[in-house]
């Protein structure tokens, strides 16, 4: 994947790095939200109007969930912390305003977000999520987009490193609660293995922004995360570079909502029309995507 563009400078990411490593803890299920955003309501026309459905939805304050903590799909605003700004976010309020809902941010750390809907804290999960065999046992998705995962290293390491068998027992940072993370940085451990290497030292972070100064000053070798949000970091700052596109993780992105939730097929309906709008490029285009990270329909 090329190189990406975006409208958050480097003074942006740095700033909603330091905001994260002081903001984000290390729990689990039991992770505090936060108010992200003041609730907001869309001025377009809601889908089945007419319906009971409808105009239950239209009285809801509908909670959107975040880690915010993937530019730029979504992460704090540079300027105000409680701000959540990307991808996601414009996408979001294009649908909500379509529908005609009202909606609010909420924030918390990772592996506390689809236990939050599936408990009911929250209506939907926003956050990066990769749409999985395993997650889609226990939440329902709606797809948006499609990406991969790549590693990163420091720049004084890149001519070191061409894939995982150059990993091999050094630590490597993932998301914890990444499961896809999780399952091909395992079976690049065990390749590792097999081949006499050491296994790889992988090493869980609640945040990306955790994993950053880890990899500066050189806890880590390496990272392994989400395709587009490392090349936007190595874009923005040359100390870091990605050097492995991982063929095998191409993934798609979906909105994770609660199994049997009422609401699913007027969202659903919702980003039908937003993917076929030209809000959809436009937004893509706007925050770096590449036009290969855009999907047909959800």
């Amino acid at each position: 994947m090329s190189v990406l563009r975006t409208r958050l400078g480097f003074a942006a990411v740095a700033a909603v790095v330091a905001v994260l490593i002081g903001a984000c803890g290390s729990s689990g299920s039991s992770s505090s939200s936060s108010s992200a955003s003041s609730t907001s309501s869309g001025s377009g026309g809601a889908a089945s109007s007419t319906s009971t459905a409808a105009a239950a939805s239209s009285s809801k304050t509908y909670v959107v969930i975040t880690s915010a903590d993937f530019p730029p799909f979504s992460s704090r605003s540079a300027s105000d912390p409680n701000t959540i700004v990307g991808f996601e976010p414009d996408m979001i309020k294009a649908v909500m305003a379509h529908l005609g809902w009202k909606y609010k941010w909420v924030t918390a750390d990772f592996n506390g977000l689809i236990p939050a809907v599936q408990s009911g804290r929250a209506d939907m999960v926003v956050s990066d999520v990769y749409d999985t065999a395993t997650r889609e046992k226990v939440v329902d998705f709606i797809d948006y987009l499609k990406t991969a995962l790549s590693l990163m290293v420091t720049s004084s390491n890149a001519s070191k490193v061409h894939g995982f068998m150059d990993v091999c027992g050094k630590p490597m940072g993932i998301l914890t609660g990444a499961s896809t993370e999780l399952q091909f940085a395992t079976q690049a451990s065990q390749a590792c293995k097999k081949a006499g290497k050491p296994a790889i030292d992988i090493r869980s972070f609640s945040a990306v922004a955790q994993e950053i100064p880890a990899l500066q000053n050189g806890n880590l070798y390496a990272m392994f995360e989400d395709t587009i949000t490392e090349h936007l970091i190595a874009n923005k700052q040359t100390n870091f570079k990605v050097v492995y596109d991982d063929p095998q993780a191409a993934t798609p992105l979906g909105i994770a909502i609660k199994k049997g939730s009422p609401a699913l097929a007027q969202i659903k309906s919702g980003m039908q029309w937003y993917m076929s709008s030209p809000q959809y490029k436009a937004t893509a285009s706007k925050w770096g995507l590449p036009a290969s990270a855009l999907l047909s329909s959800p």
